[in-house]
């Protein structure tokens, strides 16, 4: 046991303390003597319990910090030997080359702030984490903490590392799949007495989660977020191109292996492979020369690289499977491992349930030994070194085991419905997330996805969501046809409805077909008004505006007749639906119908809003908004002026509470408010509220395109037009530039 400093000086001193009293009460007698002895025993006793307390505190502050440290630290290597360990990104076995992407990731690290996040992506095998391990080695040489955040350790993020108490940066790992992910910004962009602190996220892409992410994050979180351009990550250059790539890593692979460097040339169909492939495919080359195999002499595939290195793996599986009494045909193992890459388990008991797929695994205790075996071939990450999250380990890299999973099951499509059938919500979504990754670049995947959606769509619709949005937009049409071409039951399609993100133009399909069933199937008025309503933002969102038009009609039909009887319960739909269907008849160009229903819809949130202005707010406003324009229609502009400026007050307030929800009525607001302003001759105050409108809508649009560019387009066009007003041409050229090459974009 160790103290620190301060800690030995107190006990010295409750020492030096004991020993003086007792000097000075050996030179006096009787009672003065006993007061001073009974004086030197307090003072003793209370500096040795102030040393005592300072070494707890030290030693609590110690051992949160090595938690922390130990929870949130990379993955380490271990003792297995497989071939496809020389390609982790922890083995480093090839050295890392200079790519610009470092440099201005060191860059954004140091440049000052408290906090800072931001997101790079790049395909598999790009090389993300080993750009990630690279950068927090240096940064670590510099004084940074590297934390590597475990999946499902979001929430404990920011506090781990305050425990550390120094500068650190955060890595998320697959970032697109963290649920937890926008909790752990929130905490980040609140964190205001912690060290310094920056948050690296990894994906594959900045597709829909991305979008879904900048708008469900709190505002701070999100500005974080937009502040820095995400990264997305290029080839690895070489001077030599890709054979520079391939000779240097042949050399660094002969060397790892000590064996002479086989002279072999690189045989690629790609002309732009990605790094990992490259790599592989020298591993591949050092590896057929130590068994004795002859160069390629012919192109191939990157995918034919990874098949012939997981032929070479397959032997590490068959060693260690002999090593230990187990004589297991190559296919059992392939499909044993395969079926453990793609469904895992979190027991021994569940390994054991899972093996039952595997054909010649045909006793309890033979299925036990084999998953044992797996259980060894690649050992799970530990939490916090004692408990594990998963009790396999995964084949790594990951297009390893998605080429794996994708030939095992190409092989043998009859144990996809066993497969898939009543899966938990975890399990299937691991699954479907492999194939879907798969899907992105083999098309054997998506016949598998389509497979699998048809054996169990019950169980497996809700996580088919998820991963439409966080990995493969593909998946959201495959549901949509498993959704069409089969009956499925009023309570599936229920949950599918409660769990729908809206907007998604992932989505939107599924969606629509849902919704339809939904729709057709009610009994009841009131659920099927409003399935209607959402149908036709969805078919909206599909560009069908006829079918869009058509639903929302229905909706109005049946709610006009709902509100006569129940106007308590019904009115407020009907007046919403009013207004929806106005804007559809908007975008067909029947303006007078549009207006029609408008002035309609203003009427009923009036009369709501006088009685309960408070509980109608947001109604308030949508009224004064389309008053405003009614009366510009008729000529009335100051009072459309003075209706939208109301308009403009209420969104103002609603977004200091709710910025996400309400930000972009507020710029549609401005944007009408500065036509207004423009139609009066107030340019000036015209062009003020045009410029906060451009300002709102484009980082809108740039992270939500499908739902935000039009708008954007059209608020740049009138910025344009205002600074035309105003004899500022050179400006509203270039406004008028942007506008265009964002409506071509």
């Amino acid at each position: 046991m160790r103290f620190d400093g301060r800690t030995v000086a107190i006990a010295l001193a409750s020492v030096v303390v004991a020993l003086l009293f007792g000097a000075i009460a050996d030179t006096k007698s009787g009672a003065a003597a006993g007061a001073l002895a009974a004086l030197a025993s307090l003072l003793a006793g209370a500096v040795f319990w102030a040393a005592t307390d300072q070494w707890q505190r030290h030693t609590a502050r110690v051992n949160k910090r090595q938690e922390a440290l130990s929870r949130f630290a990379p993955r380490e290597l271990t003792d297995a030997l497989p071939v496809a360990q020389y390609l982790w990104p922890e083995e480093a076995v090839v050295p890392f080359r200079a790519r610009p992407e470092l440099d201005e990731l060191m860059a954004w690290c140091v440049s000052g702030g408290h906090a800072a996040a931001r997101l790079v992506t790049g395909e598999a095998g790009a090389g993300k984490t080993r750009l990630a391990r690279q950068l927090t080695n240096e940064l670590a040489a510099n004084g940074w903490q590297p934390l590597w955040v475990p999946r499902g350790s979001e929430s404990d993020a920011i506090e781990a590392v305050r425990a550390t108490g120094q500068p650190c940066v955060l890595v998320v790992d697959y970032a697109e799949t963290r649920s937890g992910l926008a909790g752990m910004l929130g905490d980040l962009a609140t964190d205001q007495d912690g060290p310094d602190l920056r948050v690296l996220l990894l994906a594959r892409s900045a597709g829909e989660w991305w979008q879904q992410l900048l708008a469900s994050a709190e505002r701070q979180a999100t500005s974080l977020l937009e502040a820095h351009t995400p990264i997305a990550l290029g080839p690895v250059l070489a001077a030599g191109g890709p054979q520079e790539l391939f000779d240097d890593a042949v050399t660094a692979f002969a060397q790892k292996m000590e064996i002479p460097r086989p002279d072999a040339p690189l045989r690629l169909t790609e002309t732009d492979p990605v790094v990992l492939v490259v790599h592989a495919a020298a591993l591949l080359a050092v590896a057929d020369s130590a068994t004795g195999g002859q160069p390629q002499d012919q192109a191939v595939s990157g995918q034919q690289v990874i098949q012939a290195l997981l032929q070479h793996e397959a032997r590490y599986w068959a060693r260690t499977a002999a090593s230990r009494g187990l004589d297991l045909d190559i296919s059992v193992l392939r499909l044993a491992v395969a079926l453990g890459c793609m469904i895992g388990a979190d027991s021994e008991a569940a390994a054991v349930a899972l093996l039952a797929h595997v054909p010649d695994l045909d006793s309890a205790e033979r299925r036990g030994r084999v998953a044992r075996l797996l259980h060894d071939l690649y050992p799970a990450p530990r939490e916090n070194d004692t408990q594990e999250r998963e009790w396999l380990g995964p084949l790594r890299p990951d297009r390893l085991a998605e080429q794996l999973v994708t030939g095992e099951l190409t092989s043998r499509p009859g144990l996809i419905p066993p497969l898939f059938s009543e899966l938990d919500d975890a399990c299937a979504t691991r699954a479907l997330t492999i194939l879907a990754r798969a899907a992105l670049i083999d098309d054997r995947a998506v016949g598998l996805l389509r497979s699998a959606l048809a054996a169990d769509l019950d169980n497996l619709a809700v996580p088919a969501l998820s991963v439409a949005v966080e990995t493969n937009p593909m998946m959201g049409e495959l549901l949509n046809q498993a959704i069409s071409a089969q009956p499925v039951s009023r309570e599936t399609l229920m949950r599918i409805a409660a769990a729908l993100p809206y907007p998604s133009s992932a989505l939107a399909a599924p969606a629509a077909a849902v919704l339809q069933r939904l729709a057709d199937g009610s009994t009841d008025d009131g659920p099927r008004a409003r399935c209607l309503m959402k149908l036709s933002n969805r078919l909206g969102e599909l560009e069908r505006p006829e079918e869009a038009l058509t639903a929302i009609e229905e909706a109005v039909r049946i709610l006009r007749e709902l509100a006569k009887d129940r106007p308590d319960l019904f009115l407020y739909n009907y007046a919403w639906a009013l207004n929806n269907r106005g804007g559809r008849l908007a975008r067909l160009g029947r303006l007078n119908e549009s207006r029609a229903d408008v002035r309609q819809a203003d009427g009923i949130f009036r009369q709501l809003a006088q009685g309960r202005p408070d509980t109608f707010f947001l109604e308030t406003a949508v009224s004064l908004n389309n008053q405003s324009m009614n009366l510009a229609d008729s000529g009335q502009r100051e009072e459309a002026l003075s209706a939208i400026e109301q308009a403009t007050g209420i969104y103002e307030q609603l977004v200091r509470a709710n910025p996400d929800t309400f930000l972009p009525l507020y710029a549609a607001a401005l944007h009408n408010k500065s036509k207004h302003l423009a139609d009066l001759d107030r340019i000036e105050d015209a062009l003020d509220a045009i410029e906060q409108a451009t300002d709102i809508y484009r980082p809108l649009a740039k992270n939500r395109p499908d739902a935000f560019r039009p708008a954007f387009v059209d608020a740049l066009h009138t910025f344009a037009d205002v600074l035309s007003m105003l004899g500022r041409d050179a400006q509203a050229s270039e406004i008028r530039n942007e506008a265009a090459a964002e409506d071509g974009r």
